[in-house]
C-alpha cells in the first residue's frame, strides 16, 4: 500500500479538517465575489447601504478565511492527541490486537499530515490572491471612510 493510499484513506477520519477545507473553500470564493463587486467600483452593487454590506461581507469572509488557513496545522494536531489517546485506551484493554493500534498510529500520522497540507495549499493560495483581496478592501474602506 503506497503513501498515498494511506492518505486518502485516511480523510473520512480526518473530517473535522475536510470540513473545514470545505468552509474556507466558501469563504474564499465569497471575498473573491465581493471582492470583484468592489473591483467594479460597486457598479453591480447598488446603493450606499449595500456598498457598504459588500465591504463588510468582503472583510468577514477574508477574515474567516485567513483564520481558517491558522487553523488547519491545530486541527491535524488536534486529530493527532485524539488518536493517541485512544491507542492509550487501547492498551489498558486485555488482549488488544496490533491491527487496531496500527490504525490509531495511522491515523495519529495522518491527522498531522493532513492538517499540514491543507495549511500548505491554502497558504499558497492566499499568497496569490492577498494583494488583490486587500486592495479592494482598502478601496472598499475609502467609500464610506472607514
Amino acid at each position: 500500500m503506497s503513501y498515498w493510499d494511506v492518505m486518502w484513506g485516511s480523510l473520512p477520519d480526518n473530517m473535522m479538517i475536510v470540513i473545514a477545507a470545505v468552509v474556507a473553500v466558501c469563504a474564499f470564493a465569497g471575498s473573491l465575489f465581493c471582492a470583484r463587486m468592489v473591483s467594479n467600483n460597486g457598479k453591480e452593487a447598488g446603493g450606499a447601504n449595500v456598498k457598504r454590506g459588500v465591504y463588510y461581507a468582503l472583510d468577514v469572509l477574508y477574515t474567516l478565511f485567513i483564520t481558517i488557513i491558522s487553523l488547519f496545522p491545530l486541527l491535524g494536531m488536534f486529530g493527532t492527541v485524539a488518536a493517541l489517546i485512544d491507542i492509550g485506551s487501547l492498551f489498558a484493554v486485555e488482549g488488544t490486537d496490533m491491527v487496531g493500534l496500527k490504525s490509531e498510529f495511522f491515523l495519529a500520522l495522518t491527522s498531522t499530515a493532513w492538517g499540514i497540507v491543507f495549511s500548505v495549499i491554502f497558504k499558497f493560495v492566499n499568497a496569490f490572491f492577498q494583494p488583490y483581496i486587500e486592495n479592494q478592501i482598502d478601496k472598499a474602506k475609502l467609500w464610506f471612510h472607514i
